[in-house]
């Protein structure tokens, strides 16, 4: 009976483990709100901005609002993600130029930065386009 129980728990947990396999993908970001469930796919999304407790997704197909840390948010990123600001990570693939502390992506929105942070950003998206290691100074 212990081998049938140890078979079980086996079973258990690689039905767990593939579950959160599922979950942190890293091919989305779940939203979930007392309005509304979506599910963010991460090529999509421009950037990610903390504001106070709440995070602020913004993508091409809209603009997301949900209760999280941005802890919570980093499992789900690739590696075209970088973090410029304490709480805020763009998404480099999506950037289109960089010029006088302003972030342009592609859809034509635009992201102010501070001067060092413009500086460290502008190296770190200068290594991605590129093609060289990406995260040399990342915080």
């Amino acid at each position: 009976m212990s081998t049938e129980l140890r078979k079980e728990n086996v079973k258990e947990v690689k039905a767990v483990e593939k579950m959160e396999e599922r979950v942190c993908s890293k091919e989305y970001i779940p939203v979930v709100t007392k309005n509304y469930s979506v599910k963010v796919k991460t090529d999509t999304i421009l950037l990610i901005e903390r504001d106070n407790r709440r995070l602020k997704i913004k993508s091409d197909k809209g603009d997301y609002c949900f209760y999280a840390k941005i802890e919570d948010v980093e499992r789900f990123l690739t590696d075209s993600f970088y973090r410029c600001l304490k709480g805020c990570y763009i998404n480099l693939e999506k950037v289109d130029t960089m010029a006088n502390q302003l972030v342009v992506f592609d859809n034509g929105f635009e992201y102010q930065l501070g001067r060092n942070n413009y500086i460290k950003t502008r190296k770190c998206y200068s290594r991605y386009i590129k093609g060289e290691g990406l995260y040399k100074d990342r915080k």
